[in-house]
């Protein structure tokens, strides 16, 4: 009798451990009729993955910082290509769009409020991916946050005789990566050098390999080589209208 007491513990115990995960699987599985999004809010780089039924939109979207899905729900107007949709987590909300769909573009605003005062700015364009799957064993695999720590100098000026005065700084620059599926991957990177000069992008990226992706941006063509278990090798090809003089994306980033 206590051995079936303890085993029925037991697999209690381990099905709350596996609930979380089989929440957010179930929150970030594929719509039928889902269309894929990459943008922004306010600057954040986010996807969002949205179905129209009806009159109701449904979906979730989430940051390629944090990568933790956000419920959406709302509704539709054919006529206006109007959705006005909030935003929850486990059924509270926490944040309310006003936003317009055209061919393959949604613009409009997101807030924090639900009378969408201080509103910031949605811009989100579609994207085309075979089977939207983010939580795929490659997505999974190759998901998530990378980043590297050096020293930078930072200038304070000049002393009494005229000379350079600096100052060692310890920095961390970041690498996210977020799969899709299809070998599809969503990637944002931020990287800070010398006299604080920085570095920002972010886009979508495709395996050509098991080990090796690349960017779709043709302003800054990046490599991202995933050959090494925990780390990520990206190598940058005209990428100079997006980073300072003194920082560069050429970097191995280890997985945190």
């Amino acid at each position: 009798m206590l051995k079936r007491i303890q085993l029925t513990l037991n697999i209690f115990s381990l099905f709350l451990i596996l609930l979380p995960q089989v929440t957010r699987a179930q929150s970030l599985a594929a719509l039928p009729g889902g269309r894929t999004f990459i943008g922004s809010i306010d600057y954040y780089p986010v996807v969002a993955h949205v179905a129209i039924q009806g009159k109701s939109v449904k979906g979730h979207y989430f940051y390629l910082k944090r990568g933790k899905p956000l419920d959406l729900s709302g509704t539709y107007e054919a006529s206006t290509g109007k959705w006005k949709i909030t935003e929850s987590v486990s059924g509270k909300p926490t944040g309310y769009f006003e936003v317009n769909l055209t061919m393959d573009e949604i613009l409009g605003d997101w807030s924090a409020k639900s009378d969408l005062s201080d509103p910031k700015e949605v811009t989100l364009n579609e994207v085309e991916i075979k089977a939207y799957d983010p939580s795929g064993v490659q997505a999974l695999r190759i998901g998530g946050r990378y980043a590297t720590t050096h020293n930078i100098m930072m200038y304070d000026g000049e002393n009494e005789e005229g000379d350079p005065v600096e100052h060692e700084e310890e920095v961390t620059d970041d690498l996210y990566v977020r799969g899709l599926g299809s070998g599809v991957f969503a990637y944002y990177i931020s990287v800070l050098g010398t006299n604080a000069h920085t570095g920002e992008v972010s886009g979508l990226g495709e395996m050509t390999n098991a080990t090796t992706g690349k960017s779709s941006n043709s302003d800054c063509a990046l490599t991202f080589d995933f050959s090494k278990a925990g780390e990520v090798s990206v190598t940058e090809v005209d990428c100079e209208d997006y980073h300072g003089a003194r920082v560069t994306f050429d970097q191995t980033f280890t997985k945190r």
